[in-house]
This record gives C-alpha cells, sequence and structure tokens, in this order.
C-alpha cells in the first residue's frame, strides 16, 4: 500500500500539458466512500477568500472512465485539489492536495486517517504512476477486430474470415 509522501506534490512524472490544462485522476478502487467522486478545487487562497475552480463545496462530480480512474481536467496552471464523497457536510475526502502544477493520478491511502486543521476526518491521496493508453488505429483495415480500442491493460483480437477468390 502506498504510503504518504512528506513533500505535498513530489510529482514524480509531470505531465506537461500544452494547451495550459491540468488533468487529475483518482484510481476508483482505491476510494473508500463507494462509487462517487467530486473534486473541489481552487487557487489556494484562504478559506473565505479562495477563488473556486470547481464550483462551491463539495465541487464537481468526476467521470469514471473505463481505465478505472476517475477524471477531471481543469484550464488552469496550478491548483488545490481535495477529492471527496459529494456530501455537503459530513463529508468523507482527502487532506489537501497543494500545488498542483501538471497532470496526475492519485490513490487514496485509508490506513492513515487523520483530523485536518478544520477537525474533519481526512484521508491521504499519494501519486502513482498514471496508466499508460494504447490504441490501434488500422485494424479493421488488416481484417482484425481489436477490442477494447483504445486499452489501459489486455485487447482481444477477433480475425474476420475472408474468403478470397482465385482470379485464374
Amino acid at each position: 500500500s502506498p504510503k504518504p509522501n512528506p513533500n505535498p506534490n513530489p510529482n514524480p512524472n509531470p505531465t506537461p500539458n500544452p494547451d495550459g490544462s491540468i488533468t487529475l485522476r483518482v484510481k476508483a478502487s482505491s476510494i473508500p466512500w463507494g462509487n462517487k467522486c467530486y473534486i473541489y478545487t481552487w487557487d489556494g487562497g484562504e478559506l473565505g477568500a479562495e477563488v473556486k475552480y470547481s464550483g462551491e463545496w463539495p465541487g464537481t462530480a468526476m467521470t469514471l472512465g473505463s481505465d478505472g480512474y476517475y477524471t477531471y481536467t481543469i484550464k488552469q496552471s496550478m491548483v488545490y485539489a481535495i477529492f471527496n464523497d459529494g456530501a455537503s457536510s459530513g463529508t468523507l475526502q482527502t487532506d489537501d492536495i497543494q500545488n498542483i502544477t501538471a497532470s496526475t493520478c492519485y490513490e487514496i491511502v485509508t490506513d492513515n486517517e487523520h483530523e485536518n486543521m478544520l477537525g474533519a476526518s481526512v484521508y491521504d491521496a499519494v501519486e502513482t504512476n498514471c496508466p499508460a493508453q494504447t490504441a490501434v488505429i488500422e485494424a479493421e483495415a488488416a481484417g482484425m477486430v481489436i477490442y477494447p480500442n483504445p486499452t489501459n491493460d489486455y485487447i482481444y483480437i477477433n480475425a474476420i474470415e475472408q474468403k478470397i477468390e482465385d482470379p485464374n
């Protein structure tokens, strides 16, 4: 199980985004509160004076992808973020993730639950390697069907039987 890193944003594998956006992803199977995930993002300003990028608390619902990660993309060069269960009070959430400047994947660690400065019970979110995605472009032209396409894990290949007539 991943252990919290004392550096709040070590970002070992930053993914620069030429369009100035940041994509944040959290592994669905690591979420301790069930089958949904919200994200609250802000500029790092003090509580009450912060610029809220993803709306009022609890933020915006994240999209679950076929790769098993909840995803949210924001057009900012630096954000602070909290993953949470979407409740307006009594929220299950991560601690603040600070100074995010590149697209990053996270996993939620549940064996280190603690209180944040407001007295709320929080979990740590630690960076993890993002799954690579691969796609096959010319599959159908080659007489094969490859699925799922794109994929992050296993692929399946079905050959399409074609009878070729001898022109002679």
